[in-house]
């Protein structure tokens, strides 16, 4: 399972329920979770809420706090075209026991998926 680090809004995005990276109305925007029990992959479906240009990235920590990879894909939208978009890691050298996910615009995250790997 997964542990939200904060309370989060959950609102709407495109007729889809999404977890808001905008709650603090500051940027940079950020959710934060740990996980039950450490994972090998984590992955995760978001939407941009604004239009502009900005970076999302999806980081994964080891149990002592270590970052072990990051993933950033930059997005740019004119106009609000209501697709989701995908950041992964995949097969993690060390198995991740938290996760973030960093936005430069007010965004969306749709689904979060991840599997725990081989023991």
């Amino acid at each position: 399972g997964i542990r939200l680090a904060d309370d989060y809004v959950v609102g709407f995005s495109n007729g889809h329920a999404v977890l808001s990276g905008g709650a603090s109305n500051t940027p940079p925007f950020m959710i934060a979770a740990s996980f039950t029990r450490p994972v090998s992959s984590v992955s995760t479906s978001i939407r941009m809420h604004l239009q502009g240009t900005a970076d999302y990235t999806l980081a994964a920590y080891a149990a002592s706090g270590e970052l072990i990879d990051s993933s950033t894909i930059t997005l740019s939208q004119d106009g609000l075209d209501g697709n989701f978009y995908t950041v992964s890691l995949e097969n993690l050298p060390i198995k991740a026991k938290s996760f973030t996910i960093l936005g430069g615009l007010d965004y969306g995250v749709k689904s979060i998926s991840y599997s725990y790997g081989q023991s």
